[in-house]
């Protein structure tokens, strides 16, 4: 399965569901995922590196059920290069691919149409009204890409709120669309979980039914 997290506005949770997401497809013993970091922060390669940005431009292997591969060179580049690096992942042997990308919206566009995604995950904050906004022309720019035959599942995920709060921006987008079950809106224990821990949320005290959502999200 081939699984993009994605939004043209940033700090709204790509990453983090990037992660928690990888953490559920890991559980799959002697299958391989690969997450694919396309952001400058590498928030979730980092997590993944005990914290510790890319060394090199290679594939970086976890465990026998996790493998790294940063999308952004250590050096600059190019959108010619970028499309290269993702032709490139696809010989990459992996059962499963997840790509944590960047705002960028033509970087968005590069990777919809190189990777032609399974699934495309969208995290939707409740209190960041540009979260809500850029849900609109994401959307837009996902339904156009059916005419290139990409048809990928399209999950919002509520990030504290719920469909109320999402329905005005994402309809009339032409994408279909489903909406996930709320993840609680947690920024202290993700914060500690995904920035200074380096572990899945669940694992603290008090948030293990969140494992449940995340593996819903994936599976259902």
């Amino acid at each position: 399965m081939k699984i993009v997290c994605i939004h043209f506005k940033g700090g709204v949770g790509k990453s983090t569901t990037a992660v928690h997401v990888v953490g559920i497809l890991s559980e799959l013993i002697g299958r391989k995922t690969l997450l694919v970091d396309g952001d400058r922060q590498v928030t979730s390669y980092s997590f993944f590196n005990n914290g510790i940005r890319p060394q090199s431009d290679d594939e970086t292997p976890v465990n026998p059920e996790i493998s790294l591969f940063p999308l952004q060179t250590l050096q600059p580049s190019t959108g010619l290069e970028m499309g290269k690096r993702l032709r490139k992942i696809g010989k990459i042997k992996c059962d499963h691919l997840v790509i944590d990308t960047t705002p960028d919206p033509a970087t968005t566009n590069l990777i919809l149409t190189e990777v032609e995604p399974d699934l495309v995950l969208i995290p939707v904050k409740f209190d960041d009204q540009g979260s809500h906004s850029q849900l609109t022309p994401l959307l837009e720019t996902i339904a156009r890409m059916s005419a290139i035959g990409i048809r990928p599942k399209v999950k919002l995920i509520p990030l504290g709120g719920g469909p109320d709060n999402i329905s005005p921006y994402a309809d009339n987008t032409g994408q279909a669309y489903f909406v996930t079950q709320p993840i609680p809106l947690l920024p202290k224990e993700f914060g500690d979980a995904v920035y200074k821990k380096f572990c899945y949320v669940w694992e603290l005290h008090g948030c293990e039914k969140i494992y449940d959502i995340y593996r819903d999200i994936v599976w259902e």
